[in-house]
């Protein structure tokens, strides 16, 4: 077993899947190999972790909501106190790609039901896989805590993540009205069924 924050422990055969070679060939021709990592988070990620954030939230949202909206969610979410929360929970894990921390997943478990709060990859590295591990770990890790079923949200408006969840096997549920820093927000509830 590879013991995780908080005594929390994978089979080091799931973790060890977890890093992998990637290929990328240049327009030399040459290959050259990229290795990416998906790891729980330590504090010293926390800067890393805030600077994909705002890079894929205010891509991601931009459409949605507006840029001072973005920036005050952000300090709040995103904050050193808010990310140091989740790490103490095993709740933060990185994808490391190239030494740089390239994206980012929050979950949690609530009677037998995990939350998927977040999966984050820099805009420039996505549709590439990255996405997908960061997935694939956070399956493993709600499988081994007896989760049954896996909840999130999506904002109505961001079509790239609603196409993603679906091909992972979500199936979109309710709508449910919000509100984020004072601007109204409609998303609708993603469901995944553990072992289904």
């Amino acid at each position: 077993m590879c013991p995780l924050a908080n005594g929390f422990a994978l089979p080091r055969s799931v973790l060890a899947s977890y890093t992998e070679a990637e290929e990328n060939n240049g327009e030399t021709g040459v290959c050259l190999q990229v290795y990416s990592t998906v790891r729980v988070a330590t504090p010293s990620d926390i800067e890393w972790v805030q600077k994909v954030a705002a890079e894929t939230w205010h891509a991601t949202y931009a459409d949605i909501l507006s840029p001072s909206a973005i920036d005050n969610f952000l300090k709040w979410a995103y904050s050193e106190y808010s990310l140091r929360q989740t790490l103490n929970s095993a709740g933060l894990w990185v994808l490391e790609r190239a030494g740089e921390v390239v994206g980012y997943i929050r979950l949690s478990v609530r009677d037998s039901v995990g939350q998927l709060g977040a999966i984050y990859v820099l805009p420039s590295l996505q549709r590439q896989g990255l996405g997908h591990k960061l997935w694939s770990c956070a399956l493993a890790w709600f499988e081994a805590r007896g989760v049954v079923q896996v909840e999130l949200t999506v904002a109505e408006g961001n079509h790239i993540a609603q196409a993603f969840y679906k091909k992972l096997g979500f199936e979109a549920g309710e709508l449910k009205r919000s509100s984020l820093s004072g601007e109204p927000l409609v998303e609708r509830i993603y469901r995944y069924v553990v072992g289904g």
